[in-house]
This record gives C-alpha cells, sequence and structure tokens, in this order.
C-alpha cells in the first residue's frame, strides 16, 4: 500500500504520527516520508533522532529554529520575585498614602528630612570620585566578557543578536559615562 510511496504527514512529531511512522517504516518501504510539524521541539527531537539512525527516506519540513526566548522559565523563581515585587510596591505605596492623609506637620517634616537626607546621598555617592572609578574599572575588566560572548542567532556584526546588542550597547554607554564621570572628578578635585 505505501511501498515506493510518497507519503506527507501532518503533525508528525506527535504521539501519533511518530508511531504513524515507526509503523510505516517497519511494514512498508516508501520512497520518502514529509513530516510537517509546528512544534519546534519536537521537530529537533525528531531531527536528531534521524541524525543518530542516518536514516534518509524521513524528510522534516520547516527545520527546527532556536526560539528566540526562553524555554525553560524557571516559574518558582518567578512567583517569587513577583511577590516580593507585590509586597515592596504594596508597603511604597501604603506610605505614600500614609504620607498624604497625614495632617500631623511634624510626622510630614520628619518624613521630608528623611527624603531630603536620601537624595543627598545618592547625590554624594555620584560625587565620590572613588566610586566612580570603582564602577569604571569593573565595568572595564569585564568588558571583554560581554563583548566576547557570541550568539546562537547572529544578526549584527554576525556575532549578536538583537538582544544581546542592546546588553552589550547600554553596557558600554554605562561604561563610557562612568569613566568620564570619574576623569571629570578627578579633574575637578585638582
Amino acid at each position: 500500500m505505501f511501498n515506493n510511496k510518497s507519503i506527507l504527514v501532518t503533525g508528525g512529531t506527535g504521539s501519533f504520527g511518530k508511531k504513524f511512522i515507526k509503523t510505516v517504516l517497519e511494514r512498508y518501504s516508501p520512497e520518502k516520508i514529509i513530516v510537517y510539524s509546528r512544534d519546534e521541539l519536537k521537530q529537533f527531537e525528531m531531527a536528531k533522532i534521524e541524525e543518530v539512525q542516518e536514516a534518509s527516506i524521513v524528510q522534516v519540513l520547516d527545520k527546527p529554529q532556536v526560539s528566540l526566548g526562553p524555554t525553560n522559565k524557571n516559574l518558582k523563581l518567578s512567583v517569587l520575585l513577583a511577590g516580593i515585587l507585590g509586597v515592596g510596591l504594596g508597603i511604597m505605596i501604603g506610605f505614600i498614602r500614609a504620607y498624604a492623609d497625614n495632617s500631623d506637620m511634624d510626622e510630614r517634616k520628619k518624613l521630608r528630612r528623611v527624603k531630603h537626607l536620601l537624595k543627598k546621598k545618592i547625590k554624594d555617592l555620584f560625587k565620590d570620585r572613588r566610586i566612580a572609578g570603582i564602577v569604571a574599572g569593573f565595568m572595564l575588566i569585564g568588558l571583554p566578557l560581554f563583548l566576547g560572548y557570541e550568539s546562537k542567532i547572529p544578526v549584527f556584526l554576525g556575532r549578536y543578536s538583537a538582544k544581546l546588542m542592546l546588553i552589550n550597547s547600554i553596557y558600554v554607554l554605562i561604561l563610557i559615562s562612568s569613566t568620564m564621570l570619574f576623569i571629570h572628578l578627578i579633574r575637578k578635585n585638582k
């Protein structure tokens, strides 16, 4: 029935398709079997099986591609981070509401002092040449690590994917700005 015939199997990477292909290969000798499937992971698995068996009788249409996004997302970590972020935002919103609803002027003054203290300390961190130098130094040390990584699906410069190119660009911009800030602060202190 299937001897010397070309067979097209749609959904051939599913459980029924795999069993059908196996049965046809055991009982008949078709000229070729063409498998069509939209499931990239199963296509990849079937292509690997065929490579191991070195059978040229099965042809997979739409060769599997490496997905652009992660396929094995860690659900527990995502839920944990979402919970922590939710609790943090809830506490922050609670403080903001308490500040807005507070009619006690002394409390408002204390909160304003804390806010101004935080702003001042953050400004002091940016104005400290030692911190700018440490950040620039560590980023300079880590630069070969970022620029040396090669993507599996290169788009830019035959080496980087779009996401990696964006990350590298941001990294280099932060490196340049922290180095310029460091140089500026050294000249300013002389």
